[in-house]
């Protein structure tokens, strides 16, 4: 009888990662229900509508908190190592609350790494700036010399007060929804 009511506190605490309303007590709630509606007195009426109110928000904090009395033990008599529990969603601190050896945390299975731009000289983007048509914006400078927005507005800066180029001001033929790109000019 234990092992199948530690199976049960494991159970729900896996049902509610999964689906949270899973662990609502529809039986309490129905009660609270026909109190909110059977109720005469109107304080009687605010406090069952209070009840309701409470049973019918999803906590998980009495399963989580059973789950982390119960899950160690219960693993290692069933042979279910830690890796089955992530599997299944079980957050890190979790099972590290349970007593689980957790080392550091899993990167998500989703999640991929994205690669460092590669570094382009302010050179590299002004010599880019020339082989442009004579009106542009910073996202065609981007785009020609393959350079970050901070780098880009950085040598459009430089060559801004060296005289190379002029700002003009916003694209005054932009139609599209945003912010209205500025336009430069090489000189």
């Amino acid at each position: 009888m234990a092992k199948t009511s530690t199976e049960d506190v494991i159970r729900r605490y896996l049902n509610y990662l999964q689906d949270p309303a899973s662990v609502r007590d529809e039986a309490q709630i129905t009660k609270l229900r026909k109190e909110v509606e059977t109720a005469k007195d109107p304080v009687a009426k605010l406090r069952a509508m209070s009840a309701l109110q409470r049973a019918q928000q999803v906590d998980g904090t009495d399963a989580r908190k059973a789950f982390v009395k119960v899950a160690r033990q219960w693993a290692q008599s069933e042979g279910i190592g830690v890796e089955s529990f992530r599997e299944l969603g079980v957050p890190n601190a979790d099972l590290a609350a349970a007593g689980f050896a957790v080392r550091g945390r899993r990167p998500a299975r989703t999640a991929r790494r994205r690669r460092r731009a590669r570094r382009v000289p302010v050179a590299d983007i002004k010599s880019a700036a020339g082989k442009l048509p004579k009106r542009f914006t910073v996202k065609d400078l981007e785009a020609a010399s393959g350079g970050t927005n901070a780098t880009v507005r950085k040598a459009l800066s430089e060559m801004v007060s060296d005289g190379a180029v002029n700002q003009l001001g916003p694209d005054p033929d932009w139609s599209a929804r945003g912010r209205i790109p500025i336009l430069y000019e090489r000189a």
